[in-house]
């Protein structure tokens, strides 16, 4: 039975996310669909054609969770005739997150205004292994910061993580955190981070989830 011979839906949300753990933790947040891309992991516009082809539904609201990754988006949401695309504006995994996990249940016709709104919550930052020498830090040294800006360097992972903490701008007046672990970090790193940061933050809600993605060990989402 083909997709067209089966029952159309009214509507399904096509999710972009790098990384294992990611994948499945947008599916299990509702998403109809995950596609495997983000920043090392490009898209094509018939990827996300065929996307639209599977998801079969009337209304597709589209997280592309990637700056690039969503001007390809939003290239094949014009070449697409027989559905409507709502192209939300997240462009990292960790708004992508919570634009799904804090509009779970709602109702269909509120919901792409609704996620919106919960993606302008959420600021994005990372912790990564540089790959080429810099100002203050080395090649293989590990950094942090915002979108492309490093704010800290060092030669210990979790001291660096702890140190991009540090320099968040109130972080302990936020609601939430979220910290999606990268594929190489040991798991006794992650005990330990996650041991420091609710002795320094112990009224703050913080999660820690196997991302699974490549290149950056830490990706921390801050909801306010």
């Amino acid at each position: 039975q083909t997709k067209k011979q089966q029952k159309r839906k009214s509507f399904g949300i096509l999710s972009v996310a790098e990384g294992q753990g990611l994948r499945s933790l947008f599916t299990e947040l509702g998403s109809s669909l995950v596609l495997d891309g983000g920043e090392s992991i490009s898209l094509s516009t018939q990827s996300f054609l065929d996307a639209f082809e599977e998801i079969n539904a009337d209304t597709i609201l589209v997280l592309p969770n990637d700056g690039n990754i969503a001007l390809v988006a939003s290239q094949a949401a014009k070449l697409e005739p027989h559905r409507q695309i709502c192209l939300l504006p997240s462009f990292s995994m960790q708004q992508g997150y919570f634009a799904l996990a804090m509009t779970s249940g709602l109702e269909e016709q509120s919901l792409a205004k609704t996620m919106e709104a919960e993606i302008k919550k959420v600021s994005s930052y990372f912790v990564a292994e540089a790959s080429k020498n810099g100002p203050h830090y080395s090649q293989g040294d590990f950094v942090g910061g915002q979108d492309k800006q490093i704010w800290v360097s060092g030669k210990d992972l979790n001291q660096v993580a702890l140190a991009l903490f540090e320099r968040i701008p109130h972080l302990e007046d936020n609601e939430a955190v979220v910290v999606f672990v990268g594929e190489g970090v040991k798991e006794e790193d992650q005990n330990a981070l996650e041991e420091s940061f609710m002795e320094r933050y112990p009224s703050l809600e913080i999660g820690f989830v196997p991302g699974g993605q490549a290149h950056y060990c830490y990706w921390i989402g801050v909801y306010q």
